[in-house]
């Protein structure tokens, strides 16, 4: 979210961030978010990545169902930012986001110094043509 912030306020992006839109029908919002991006940016942390493997828990059912109808729909047009040091690793992304996603580039912003040097790029991927 405040990653969500930054992008909307400092580079004037328009953005569908599930954490502030998901009331009510969350199913139906979720495919209906995915399918009017032109991308998706799905941020890594070692707690999503954990999320995502368990079944217990609404919350964690719709991660899942999200992470899925977006590698369904958009893979092509997916975007990964890893956000802490332990998910640099490709061999810890666990479940759906090795088998998925593991062959995929990310933008590196694991650390303050790597968000400000990589901010820029994770721009210009959300802005490159589809």
């Amino acid at each position: 979210s405040e990653m969500n912030y930054v992008l909307q306020n400092e580079y004037d992006l328009n953005t569908w961030f599930d954490g502030e839109r998901l009331k009510g029908d969350i199913d139906g919002q979720i495919s209906r978010g995915i399918d009017a991006s032109s991308k998706v940016v799905i941020f890594l942390t070692k707690f999503y990545n954990e999320r995502i493997n368990e079944n217990d828990g609404v919350e964690k059912v719709y991660c899942k169902s999200e992470l899925r109808f977006a590698i369904n729909r958009k893979k092509e047009n997916i975007i990964l930012v890893v956000l802490d040091k332990y998910m640099t690793k490709p061999r810890n992304w666990s479940g759906l986001l090795g088998l998925h996603l593991g062959d995929l580039l990310y933008v590196d912003m694991s650390t303050p110094e790597k968000r400000a040097k990589n901010m820029n790029v994770l721009v210009e991927n959300i802005l490159a043509p589809v």
